[in-house]
């Protein structure tokens, strides 16, 4: 008995190698912290992670890249297919990077190529369809718009919107390429996040914390003592110190994608220790950050993974579960626009105030693209950098008056209705997550937000789906 587990052991082991260097790595390396024990971690040019900490991610990176590499080259495809799903993985993972704008115009612009050179183009999807609407309505704020630089920097952000669907329409994924979209992106993830959690370990000896400290709930916007470990410069270094909010919902997205082939359609993507090991690593991801949004979505999406299973089996349980996602849905738009909680404080309240007090002057029209920020930072006092209503729904009434929201709440009902009406699973287990950033931020005024949220929603549009139910 003892030496079939030892047999069964050894194979699990040296079937998931990558996972076990991950691991032997955060702990070997995390006791290197004397040899940078002056590191200055809040000055920005001094602030990048240690020598060892870029061996680290270039050795455990560079493998997960030639194990993919090598799996699109047994693909069997043309050789622009190839180049076209390497720039596919580098967009994805480009989203929890500093060079996503880059990496999806590059994408976006080997799709335009490709179907000039195929002559082929695919019919839009319902989805595609929206975001381009979403994005052309976005341009009638620039009539009347004050303050027209602005205005048009504002839509160029927004861009991907319009670009995204266009390349969906020029290339679009075969089943088998999408697997190994989804494995390579994966392992380069689980990459990312023992990153972060080695800079958290060395972060915690810098101050003479606790391994545990990560995981205590009395910090960031709780009144922390010591600095936060997310507001570092280290920590932010390879995400372009974006927020911790859509670097959760970029991984996230990778993982609802892979469960949903792996444990739905029964399709081997990944491993089941690579799967668990990722759910551990983002869980502490979400603490280490203290991003509130990973902390409440990591539990509600395994709920909501079930309910959707059990939704589509069961004729019987679908009032049941439509009726639980609005509950949790209608709840935390209604704490996002009204409490001083887990999503608000006094600062944010000010400006949905104003934001309301805009809305009730301009109520068809709006103050126009360009404006918000300059309204929003002559009435309030902060170090917020870019100032809006922690609201998308707001934002957008505030620009564009009701006519914008009503268009936004078109715009996210029909992304519902075209992700249940063609069985995307994936879809439907990241739409609450955005659904519930858009009750407590405004995603689509941000370039970050604007590009993640286009390419998820680009993707999942078009992404290989099951007809039938699974079993």
């Amino acid at each position: 008995m003892s030496e079939t587990f030892s047999v069964r052991f050894v194979r699990l082991l040296r079937q998931n190698m990558n996972v076990v260097f991950l691991i032997l790595g955060i702990v070997v390396l995390s006791l290197l912290y004397p040899l940078v024990k002056d590191w200055q971690v809040f000055e920005p040019k001094k602030a990048a992670p240690p020598f060892f900490v870029w061996i680290f991610a270039i050795v455990m990176g560079g493998m997960a890249v030639a194990t993919g590499v090598r799996a699109v080259i047994r693909t069997d495809a043309t050789t622009f297919r190839k180049l076209l799903l390497i720039s596919f993985v580098v967009a994805a993972v480009g989203q929890l990077l500093g060079f996503a704008i880059g990496a999806v115009w590059f994408f976006c612009g080997i799709s335009y190529v490709y179907a000039i050179a195929q002559k082929k183009f695919y019919l839009p999807v319902g989805i595609l369809v929206l975001l381009v609407a979403y994005y052309l309505f976005q341009m009638t704020g620039l009539i009347g718009a004050v303050e027209t630089k602005d205005a048009l920097h504002t839509l160029k952000q927004r861009l991907p919107l319009l670009g995204l669907p266009l390349a969906l329409c020029c290339w679009r994924p075969t089943r088998t390429e999408w697997g190994v979209f989804l494995s390579i992106s994966f392992r380069l993830v689980l990459v990312y996040l023992s990153c972060i959690i080695l800079v958290s370990l060395l972060l915690n000896q810098y101050y003479d914390q606790s391994i545990l400290s990560p995981f205590s709930f009395d910090k960031f916007y709780l009144k922390t003592h010591i600095p936060t470990l997310a507001t570092s410069f280290c920590m932010l270094h390879w995400t372009h110190f974006a927020h911790p909010t859509y670097i959760f919902l970029g991984i996230f997205a990778i993982f609802m994608a892979v469960a949903v082939r792996q444990y739905l359609y029964r399709e081997q993507t990944v491993s089941t220790v690579e799967i668990i090991y990722g759910l551990v690593a983002l869980s502490c991801f979400a603490f280490i950050t203290q991003s509130r949004l990973a902390m409440l979505f990591i539990p509600l999406s395994i709920m909501f993974f079930f309910l959707v299973r059990a939704f589509f089996l069961s004729q019987k349980k679908k009032l049941l579960f439509a009726s639980f996602v609005l509950i949790i849905v209608g709840g935390f738009m209604f704490n996002g626009l009204l409490s001083h909680r887990f999503f608000a404080d006094g600062e944010r309240m000010q400006m949905r105030d104003i934001a309301m007090e805009a809305i009730d002057r301009h109520p068809w029209t709006g103050i126009r693209l360009g404006t918000m920020d300059n309204i929003l930072q002559a009435q309030i006092d902060t170090d917020i950098l870019l100032k809006h209503p922690h609201n998308q729904l707001l934002a957008d009434g505030m620009q564009l008056g009701i006519p914008g929201m009503v268009v936004l709440v078109v715009f996210v009902g029909g992304l519902f209705y075209f992700a249940y009406r063609d069985r995307r699973y994936d879809f439907l287990l990241f739409l609450p997550a955005i659904l519930l950033t858009m009750a407590v931020e405004s995603p689509l005024i941000f370039v970050r937000g604007a590009y993640l949220l286009a390419f998820w929603f680009s993707v999942f549009a078009v992404s290989p789906t099951r007809k039938r139910d699974f079993a």
